[in-house]
């Protein structure tokens, strides 16, 4: 048993198998986990007695509960599985009312403690589905490496998902750990820094709170639905989800910069738009606008300022533009930018698991910023 002084990891007890339940069958462990809708009580005491105590005895499974040190109470579990000589992989299910409390970081500090300094370890892995940007920023704050992303590696019930892989070592947990060996967590809460552009008319910025409404509505509209990833049915839990979890945790690691798009004069949420799929010298330009700002004007002022800073302030060499066949209005914004129509890829652009043609554009940091070559389209 382990605790510190906030949170305790202990066995798992038959008197759990309720909150176990609960926690099993919660709709994020379903969507994320191996989780079931129809999980039952019961089907949690056969668990505890039975797969929880086998993976005790044969140190190839060590699941702990994860629960509060005063009251005792199952705030959620966390497990090393496939332990061997050299490594193990990490995972964690919380309870809902636990999410965002800190709870979780503790316990995997705790378990990371177990894992390098009692079973000395040398390194732990830690997979997340991709689109689990809740698990990948946890991963992210206690110390893991993103090393990179694996096709179809999880089961997702009807079928195969992509894993993002993340890793620590001995070396990086002794890294991170101050004399004593406890975690210094205080050194891993890194708040990227989100510079503001503006022309005076629109202004890029970070997101926030005030932008949620917007947000929610903006990607509600039938074309965003058409012709960008956004989920259909779109929430204002997923806005919130995006805004808070998934943009935050993209410009920490590095993976893309997002902005909001908002007018100058009053900071009201026109769109959104980023740089993604960041490579050596390049990066792809992404773009979404509300309805009521389509044909402003503010999408062009808005792409210039963001390639103004890709080119001129990350020194990107080049800047690519995706557009799905046949979405005019984002080829004929690119075309205005001067990007250059390079080739259309069959199957190139996939919405929702459907392959479609995609056009393909391209500029160049010393290529003009205005049309480059005669319109070709309605």
């Amino acid at each position: 048993m382990k605790s510190d002084g906030v949170v305790r990891l202990r066995r798992l007890r038959v008197a759990d198998a309720e909150a176990f339940a609960a926690l099993s069958s919660d709709p994020e462990a379903v969507q994320w986990s191996n989780g079931s809708p129809d999980y039952s009580a019961a089907d949690a005491a056969l668990f505890i007695a039975g797969d929880a105590e086998k993976g005790w005895e044969s140190g190839k499974t060590l699941r702990w509960a994860v629960a509060d040190d005063d009251s005792d109470a199952l705030l959620g579990t966390v497990a090393l599985h496939r332990v061997h000589a050299g490594g193990a992989e990490l995972g964690i299910k919380l309870a809902s009312g636990s999410r965002g409390t800190g709870v979780a970081l503790r316990a995997v500090e705790l378990v990371l403690d177990y894992a390098f300094n009692e079973r000395d370890l040398s390194v732990v892995h830690w997979y997340a589905k991709v689109g689990n940007w809740a698990s990948r920023k946890l991963a992210h704050r206690a110390g893991f490496s993103l090393q990179g992303t694996v096709r179809l590696l999880a089961d997702d019930g009807d079928g195969r998902a992509d894993c993002w892989i993340l890793t620590m070592t001995t070396f990086d947990h002794r890294r991170i750990s101050g004399p004593s060996g406890e975690p210094q967590t205080g050194n891993l809460e890194v708040t990227a820094v989100v510079p503001e552009l503006s022309d005076g008319t629109v202004v890029l910025r970070r997101l926030g709170e005030r932008d949620v409404a917007a947000l929610t509505e903006n990607c509600q509209d039938p074309a965003a639905v058409k012709w960008t990833s956004v989920p259909e049915g779109y929430t204002e839990q997923d806005a919130r989800d995006y805004i808070f979890t998934h943009v935050p945790g993209a410009w920490e690691s590095g993976e893309q910069q997002n902005f909001a798009i908002a007018r100058a004069e009053d900071g009201q949420l026109l769109g959104t738009i980023g740089l993604h799929r960041f490579r050596p010298g390049t990066a792809e330009v992404g773009i979404n606008m509300g309805p009521e700002s389509r044909g402003s004007g503010a999408a062009e002022w808005a792409a210039r300022l963001l390639i103004g800073y890709a080119l001129d302030q990350l020194n990107l060499q080049y800047l690519h533009w995706q557009a799905g066949v046949p979405n005019w209005a984002s080829r004929k914004l690119a075309w205005k930018l001067g990007f250059r129509h390079e080739a259309t890829i069959r199957g190139y652009f996939v919405q929702r698991g459907v392959p479609t043609d995609a056009w393909i554009m391209t500029l160049a940091a010393d290529d003009p910023r205005s049309p480059c070559e005669p319109w070709m389209g309605p």
